[in-house]
């Protein structure tokens, strides 16, 4: 079974559900059972919903179609204000809710991308790490301040995103931090989401993306494929790829890894990640 961890569907904005002024815009809308289709035709068997930062934070469609779809749905990475009074109580009420996995924070643009820097999120944090709440991180090339965290806060099971990568035009070379992302992921409580290794290579070299291989490489060597979770950022990564060759570029390009590993990454680490986190078993 292959699980795409890192995948985002969302409605098109009403009244009700406005999408959020900053969010990243994909389109106006993906319904969930449109990417059911496209998963189904790229090989993934289920997916997880990571809320898209249009949808600012609201998250019902999110757990309305993970809800209704739990065959197809492992579950939701919600986003959650950490600022908002109330944090635990709030926290506590989000998690309760059908399918809910855990938290996403998004910091990747001012003036969340201050978050880490400037110790905002310290209550939040506190909050997770007491409720056993799995943390999804979106922190681009902040690797030192990710490190701080988690280092802080030893209790919670930190999934990072896109290895800490993102195309940003400050930053040609997007694995010039590719050292310190080697260094974070040999702390006990960090998780790789290898979801951004075909969106690495933009513009500079097309599937099977040689040298975004190489890094793939060095990060398996080094922190071992046991802490590796693979997800496809669909659709965004249609820029760089098919869907399907997103899963391919594990499955038939990367050739220095066992077929076991293959499938440990494509979906039983995530489970093992969510019960290391939780302490329950997830299906």
């Amino acid at each position: 079974m292959i699980i795409d961890t890192h995948v985002h569907y969302w409605q098109r904005s009403t009244p009700d559900r406005p999408h959020a002024a900053d969010g990243i815009i994909w389109g106006e809308e993906l319904l969930a059972e449109d990417l059911f289709a496209e998963a189904a035709a790229a090989g993934v068997d289920r997916i997880v919903q990571v809320t898209a930062s249009l949808m600012g934070y609201d998250n019902r469609y999110s757990i309305e179609a993970a809800s209704k779809y739990p065959d197809k749905v492992v579950g939701v990475f919600a986003r959650f204000d950490p600022l908002a009074p109330d944090v635990a109580g709030r926290l506590r009420e989000l998690m309760a809710q059908d399918r809910m996995i855990g938290i996403r924070l998004t910091l990747h643009q001012p003036p969340y991308d201050r978050w880490f820097r400037d110790d905002m999120v310290h209550d939040f944090l506190k909050a997770a790490q007491h409720q056993k709440v799995p943390v999804e991180i979106f922190a681009p090339f902040q690797t030192e301040e990710i490190t701080k965290v988690a280092t802080a806060y030893p209790g919670i099971q930190f999934l990072i995103d896109h290895m800490t990568i993102r195309i940003m035009k400050e930053y040609p070379d997007r694995f010039f931090k590719w050292q310190d992302v080697l260094c974070l992921g040999e702390l006990p409580n960090i998780w790789m989401k290898v979801s951004y290794f075909p969106e690495a290579a933009v513009g500079k070299e097309t599937y099977p993306f040689l040298h975004s291989q190489q890094r793939f490489k060095q990060l398996y060597e080094h922190i071992g494929a046991g802490k590796m979770v693979w997800g496809s950022n669909f659709p965004p990564v249609k820029r760089a790829c098919s869907y399907k060759q997103s899963v391919d570029f594990i499955k038939d390009e990367c050739h220095f890894m066992s077929a076991a590993e293959k499938t440990a990454i494509f979906g039983q680490n995530f489970l093992t990640y969510i019960k290391t986190a939780t302490g329950v078993e997830w299906r």
